[in-house]
């Protein structure tokens, strides 16, 4: 056998073991999801008043509140979607889920609303007007994420809040429910800190998706820490 000959052989054999280790890579990750129950998603919460229908609710009689968290989650993973173009492809699907937060058929409440705390990756809490039981809920949060735990956030549509939470970092919006703003498909809210907030979301989906193997490594040789931040418009 030539020289040239071996040399694309052995070529060949390392390319062989190479996709062979990818694959094993992905099956032993795959199976590690599915071992330890984890969810093929990326799981986001949000937690609101139900009840303030009246004062903020969409022409489709959909509350806006919980529109426009939904609408920022999902913002935040489209640019997750187009970080992910410039990385290696991570070994199982980027999905990302956004659910209110809400008990389950058949399990008491409080039973349900905490496993579901505990399951969720991030949670977001509205606490707009005060409502006792989101209150309930985010105490939950901090007591089983963590009290400074960066993949639980605070909204609220005033500064007015309880004192326990003052310090706390909160995202303030504005809501927007006029039929002109909603027949025009704008945004259902107007957020005073939008890329601080975007910029910080996307950080913590990154971080989750890359514990995931979701996404790889990045493919560029250097990586803005503002990457997320510049990609917002």
């Amino acid at each position: 056998m030539s020289d040239e000959s071996k040399a694309a052989s052995s070529k060949q054999q390392a390319a062989s073991s190479k996709q062979q280790a990818a694959s094993s890579k992905q099956q032993a990750a795959s199976s590690k999801q599915f071992d330890t129950g984890q969810s093929p998603y990326i799981q986001v919460l949000i937690g609101y008043d139900w009840g303030r229908g009246q004062s903020g609710e969409t022409k489709s009689g959909l509350n806006s509140h919980w529109c426009f968290l939904r609408d920022e989650v999902k913002a935040a993973a489209q640019t997750l979607e187009q970080l992910a173009k410039d990385r290696e492809p991570g070994v199982i699907p980027l999905r990302i889920s956004v659910k209110r937060l809400r008990a389950r058929h058949g399990a008491t409440i409080v039973g349900s609303i905490m496993r579901r705390i505990k399951e969720a990756d991030v949670l977001i809490f509205d606490v707009s007007g005060g409502n006792r039981n989101v209150y309930f809920e985010l105490g939950c949060a901090f007591a089983l994420k963590g009290v400074d735990s960066e993949r639980v956030y605070v909204f609220s549509d005033s500064l007015e809040i309880a004192s326990d939470l003052s310090g706390l970092m909160l995202s303030k919006y504005q809501l927007l429910i006029d039929a002109k703003e909603e027949k025009s498909n704008k945004s259902f809210g107007k957020l005073a800190d939008l890329r601080g907030f975007r910029a910080a979301l996307v950080s913590t989906l990154k971080e989750i998706a890359s514990e995931r193997n979701m996404i790889g490594q990045s493919k560029a040789s250097f990586e803005d820490e503002d990457e997320s931040e510049n990609q917002i418009d």
